[in-house]
């Protein structure tokens, strides 16, 4: 079971990212704002994905 949470909090993770990568681009892309923007919006998908994970990971209780 622990490998299966961190497995999980792994991909999580990894999607986080993407995700924020994805964000940044999209934002600074078509989003007509200024780059530092575009890079806290992606880092705020990234932590709040990330946060996901931790939160997901413990409500899974622990071993």
């Amino acid at each position: 079971m622990l490998i299966l949470k961190a497995l999980i909090a792994l991909a999580v993770i990894l999607l986080g990212v993407v995700a924020g990568s994805a964000a940044t681009f999209v934002v600074w892309k078509w989003g007509g704002t200024s780059p530092a923007v575009a890079i806290v919006t992606g880092v705020s998908v990234c932590f709040a994905l990330v946060g996901a994970s931790i939160g997901l990971v413990s409500f899974l209780g622990s071993d």
